[in-house]
């Protein structure tokens, strides 16, 4: 039941994430303020950004001919899928160290969403709510006594 509840969390991430791409569509700070981040050309994350927004300006011109691609800053699935996974691990009560790592992943993803200018600290957040909105309603569909899951976590650790 733990994994039927996480993964169903998860694919409410994509669902959720998807949905505010199209409610509130939003560039990064790379592609707004392109020369707060020319530190990064040449580098691997520089020329995936540029590739990134060469086949959005392809597909924005012919449809047909360019290659799909959503360059969504609002709101944040990177964060999200990561702060699902730490949340997920508090309320299914992993161990410790499992929860350590998690937090610490959220904290170097959203460093480095930010860093490398895929999102504002606001698109940060909204990740974190689609987070909290894709756990509540995977509890709600899966039925997970989240409180029984934790205390047969306690019992086997």
């Amino acid at each position: 039941r733990s994994g039927l509840f996480y993964a169903t969390a998860l694919s409410l991430n994509w669902l959720l994430g998807a949905l505010s791409y199209f409610l509130l569509p939003s560039l990064g700070p790379i592609y707004i303020q392109p020369a707060d981040f020319s530190g990064l050309a040449g580098t691997d994350a520089g020329r995936l950004q540029t590739i990134l927004l060469e086949q959005r300006t392809e597909f924005l011109h012919d449809p047909a001919l360019g290659t799909a691609q959503s360059i969504g800053a609002f709101a944040s699935l990177h964060v999200s899928i990561f702060v699902t996974a730490a949340l997920a691990a508090h309320l299914l009560g992993l161990r410790r160290s499992v929860k350590v790592i998690a937090w610490i992943l959220v904290a170097l993803t959203v460093g480095a969403t930010i860093h490398l200018g895929w999102h504002y600290f606001v698109d940060d957040l909204g990740g974190v709510v689609i987070a909290v909105l894709s756990l509540a309603i995977a509890r709600l569909l899966t039925g997970i006594d989240l409180g029984e899951t934790r205390r047969a976590a306690e019992r086997s650790s």
